[in-house]
């Protein structure tokens, strides 16, 4: 970690290596003057980063754009990274086909992609990533120069993604065959299938979430079962800025509302967990909660984790603009949290 970021600390290890002063001053100085400067003129080009790391790690968001700079000094080289923020594309097989051979013809330095399968279409997902040698004997301004002409050439082919995603947005199928599990799973009368079909949709909407990551679903320990384990993508301003570890989700597609002993019940394997791992969950029913229900979770907002509530309104809201499942999630917490 020394070579990263100065402390006093990397001072007194440098001194070990058998440096002498003025050189441990100097090279100290060195890592510190040029990354406080490369994140200087960072800043002029794309504004206040939503999230910095201790180290060299920058996250900036730039309208739709989502960049990431990370000054590795081993290698004394910039490593870009950029995303379209507002996510990738469910297609079908060849339309999926036909948008990754477009990207790649009309944006050579695209040459990473997230892709998921999601039933017989694909959810996929472009991204930029560039390495920029800095050359250890380049002046500082020679230097972040080279860096702010690549960040200006990324945030231009995230442009051109962009609009080629938007060109095919029309295409897209993944809302639809949503929507018709959402049907299924509300007229289905057989109680376990009603659940299954629920996780199924829910699995699906992580699964076209840029960010969301499935960590795991129906896990069974020897007293309780957790319906899904997800984690949020760190591409997420919101999410990066409480940075909460694993996240879980209970699906409850009954008849009847569900009532306070079901939010104790749920309450209780969020405190099972160790809370560096859990401290947020969501439970999901369609048909709403009890009066009971609803003071049961007003008992939690003061406690050291939260509980969030996702009713069926929410759900075929959610279906009906194609907004995102982590949109979703981001306002219910709000409001669980302030209501």
């Amino acid at each position: 970690m020394c070579a990263h970021h100065y402390t006093p600390n990397c001072n007194s290890s440098l001194r070990n290596s058998g440096l002498e002063n003025s050189q441990v001053v100097n090279l100290a100085s060195e890592l510190r003057d040029f990354s406080i400067f490369l994140t200087s003129e960072l800043i002029k080009l794309l504004g206040n980063p939503y999230q910095s790391s201790i180290s060299t790690v920058r996250r900036f968001s730039d309208k739709d754009f989502r960049i990431y700079v990370d000054y590795e000094r081993e290698r004394d080289e910039v490593d870009l990274e950029g995303i379209v923020a507002t996510g990738g594309l469910t297609l079908g097989l060849s339309d999926a086909v036909a948008f990754l051979d477009e990207i790649q013809r009309e944006v050579p330095l695209c040459e990473s992609f997230r892709i998921f399968r999601v039933g017989n279409a694909l959810t996929v997902f472009p991204r930029i990533e560039i390495d920029i040698p800095l050359g250890p004997k380049a002046p500082d301004k020679q230097r972040t120069s080279a860096v702010a002409k690549w960040v200006k050439t990324l945030l231009s082919d995230l442009g051109k993604i962009q609009f080629i995603i938007r060109k095919f947005t029309p295409r897209e199928i993944g809302f639809s065959e949503i929507a018709s599990l959402w049907t299924k799973a509300r007229i289905e009368s057989i109680p376990a299938k009603k659940g299954k079909l629920l996780e199924e949709l829910f699995l699906q909407l992580i699964a076209i979430d840029g960010n969301l990551v499935l960590v795991n679903h129906n896990v069974r320990t020897q007293s309780e079962e957790i319906d899904i384990v997800l984690e949020p993508h760190m591409s997420s301003p919101f999410w990066s800025r409480i940075a909460p570890p694993m996240i879980l989700l209970e699906c409850k597609n009954w008849k009847n509302k569900v009532s306070a002993k079901e939010v104790r019940n749920f309450a209780g394997k969020i405190e099972n967990r160790p809370k560096m791992l859990c401290r947020i969950g969501f439970l999901i029913a369609t048909n709403g909660f009890t009066k009971d229900a609803q003071k049961e979770l007003l008992g939690y907002r003061a406690r050291d984790f939260i509980i969030a509530t996702v009713t069926g309104v929410d759900i075929t809201k959610l279906i009906h603009t194609k907004s995102r499942l982590s949109n979703i999630l981001e306002k219910r917490l709000v409001k669980a949290g302030f209501s």
